[in-house]
């Protein structure tokens, strides 16, 4: 018996549910009281573990919520980088470092829309480091936002802007490898994967 043959009906919508969670927590992280923001990025981080876990382990992935899961984990680190050296709590350089992952690939998505090259975007699969990139600035983020992190902080800060440029190098690398200027407008569907 397949774990796909026993998935409770309702399970297939959580991983997007959870997903469209951290997008509104992306929102929300400016306005939230400066005592409350490590709470949000706590769940934050806890929502994209359990999206990414419920979706494998009960073969409930789809196109869209992988497109998704990209652009909410960005949306909160662009949110909590902003807000934060806005606020003091970490000089800007920082932020642009462990944001190099996310500004690489925002720099390709705004290519890709000039070239109308869409389908080469999104024949981008999601990274492994791409996605540790995004838990080690979550964790970087409690560093700065819990005094009892705040020892952690530097070795967070190297592992969280060393991690965010290798995965931006290794996009900038597939993306190279795309060409896309080989797309022009919509690909085959047999094609598109998730960005």
């Amino acid at each position: 018996m397949t774990t796909e043959s026993v998935r409770p009906g309702w399970i297939g919508p959580v991983p997007n549910v959870l997903t469209v969670l951290r997008l509104l927590l992306a929102l929300y992280f400016p306005f939230a009281p400066d005592a409350a923001r490590g709470y949000v990025v706590a769940a934050a981080g806890l929502s994209d573990l359990l999206d990414g876990w419920i979706a494998r382990r009960f073969h409930a992935e789809t196109h869209f919520g992988r497109l998704m899961d990209g652009i909410a984990d960005k949306a909160f680190v662009f949110s909590a980088v902003l807000t934060l050296a806005a606020t003091g709590h970490m000089p800007w350089w920082e932020g642009i470092l462990v944001m190099a992952r996310d500004l690489v690939v925002a720099a390709m998505a705004g290519l890709c829309i000039l070239r109308r090259a869409f389908a080469s975007f999104r024949h981008m699969k999601p990274r492994l480091l791409g996605k540790v990139t995004t838990l080690l600035a979550f964790g970087w983020f409690l560093t700065l936002l819990f005094p009892w992190a705040a020892p952690a902080r530097p070795v967070f800060l190297v592992l969280a802007g060393s991690s965010s440029v290798l995965a931006a190098l290794d996009y900038l690398r597939e993306f190279v490898r795309l060409r896309p200027d080989r797309y022009h407008g919509d690909a085959p569907a047999s094609e598109g994967t998730g960005a």
